[in-house]
C-alpha cells in the first residue's frame, strides 16, 4: 500500500500517534518499582493502582467500583454477558459496531434497529420501539460514533436519560 494512502480496513490507530516513548516510560517505571505485580496476572478487577487512579480521576469514585479491561468491546461483552439473556429487547443504532452486534446475537436478543441522525440516535424511532415494549438495554455510542462518525448532541443525551427513566 502507497504511503499515502489511508486504510479504512480496520479500526486501528495509525503508529506515528501512538504515544510510544511515554509507554516506553510508563513500562520502565512499573519494571523498575514493582515489577512483580507488573508482570502477574493480578486481580480480575485490574491492576489496583490503576482502580484507584481512574477512580480518583473521575470524581473520588470507590476505586472497588471500577474494572479495567483489555477495551470497550471486552467491557461490552461482560456486560451484556451480566445483564443479558435470549429474548431480551435491546436498542441498537443502525448502523452500529459490528462486533457487539455479533456479542449480542450471540447471547439470542431481539435486536431493534434505531437510525441514526447527524446528531444521533433517532429518538422518535426509539420512542417507537418503547412503545411496542419494554427495552432491556440500550447501545449508544454517543461519541465519535462507528462507524457513522456522528457525535449525540446534548439535547438528544438529555431525552436519552430520560427516556431511561
Amino acid at each position: 500500500m502507497a504511503s499515502d494512502t489511508i486504510s479504512f480496513a480496520r479500526g486501528a490507530p495509525s503508529a506515528d500517534i501512538l504515544p510510544h516513548e511515554q509507554v516506553r516510560e510508563a513500562a520502565q517505571r512499573a519494571l523498575s518499582s514493582d515489577w512483580e505485580t507488573a508482570l502477574s496476572y493480578g486481580v480480575g478487577i485490574g491492576h489496583p493502582g490503576l482502580c484507584k487512579w481512574v477512580a480518583e480521576r473521575h470524581g473520588d469514585l470507590d476505586a472497588s467500583q471500577v474494572m479495567i479491561t483489555n477495551g470497550s468491546l471486552e467491557a461490552g461483552a461482560m456486560l451484556f454477558q451480566h445483564l443479558l439473556g435470549p429474548g431480551d429487547r435491546v436498542a441498537v443504532e443502525q448502523p452500529s459496531y459490528d462486533r457487539t452486534l455479533l456479542l449480542l446475537q450471540q447471547l439470542g436478543v431481539e435486536l431493534v434497529p434505531i437510525s441514526l441522525e447527524a446528531d444521533g440516535l433517532n429518538l422518535e424511532e426509539l420512542e417507537a420501539a418503547l412503545e411496542q415494549g419494554p427495552l432491556k438495554f440500550a447501545h449508544v455510542i454517543p461519541n465519535a460514533h462507528n462507524p457513522a462518525g456522528c457525535t449525540l448532541s446534548a439535547e438528544k443525551r438529555r431525552r436519552l436519560v430520560e427516556l431511561a427513566a
